[in-house]
């Protein structure tokens, strides 16, 4: 709350004097920790970007220290005698516990085993392989990996229930999500409780053992 509220001044303040971009003093420590709180806490893999628009105003952020060290710029400070103001929180006066030190504690002790993993966390944000992703979302909406799967081929599955010598069989041709969606359904309709359900079918991939294999 307190970060967007600081943002957003600084935001109406610079469109008030006819500013087109705005720069922040995030830095290369304050990118890897949001990345991976980004995952720890929010469920979702993002990051900082170093040049974006606003969604609200017409002004470009930009973050020029978004490759420099915290403690290049600490060691820069003390060099030339600067006395950086501290906004005053209880966070930031380190009275109150906060996430984000948990997980600069978390980095600090991987550093110790890894040096160079603070620029591999980054280098993963530059090398996301979209085809090993189970989703992804952007302006355009939410993707899935069963979008691209279903566009390749057709998929033919047959699902047998054998309760108290009973047999029963379902056989689908899934072609889209929905159809997939509308066939585990199916599976947990079947589902006895004893762990009876089995697909025949192994070359689909689909269902391996019983639907508690499948998420979404």
């Amino acid at each position: 709350m307190c970060a967007k509220m600081r943002r957003g001044s600084l935001y109406t303040k610079a469109t008030s004097l006819g500013c087109n971009k705005l720069a922040l003093g995030h830095h290369f420590d304050d990118v890897i920790e949001t990345t991976l709180m980004s995952m720890f806490y929010m469920g979702k893999f993002e990051t900082m970007l170093p040049k974006l628009k606003s969604d609200n105003f017409n002004i470009e952020l930009i973050r020029p220290l978004f490759y420099v060290e915290e403690k290049a710029i600490i060691k820069w400070v003390r060099n030339n005698g600067i006395l950086p103001m501290n906004c005053g929180c209880t966070v930031a006066a380190e009275r109150t516990s906060s996430k984000r030190r948990e997980t600069k504690e978390l980095i600090a002790q991987l550093v110790k085993n890894n040096p160079d993993i603070k620029k591999r966390i980054i280098q993963s944000t530059q090398n996301v392989n979209l085809e090993k992703i189970l989703g992804w979302k952007n302006s355009n909406g939410r993707y899935s990996y069963l979008d691209n799967f279903f566009k390749k081929r057709k998929v033919k599955s047959k699902l047998w229930k054998n309760k108290e010598k009973n047999i029963t069989s379902w056989e689908y041709i899934i072609q889209t999500k929905k159809e997939y969606i509308d066939f585990i359904n199916k599976v947990i309709e079947a589902y006895d409780g004893l762990g009876n359900v089995r697909t025949l079918d192994n070359q689909s991939g689909l269902i391996k053992n019983s639907y508690k294999f499948i998420s979404f």
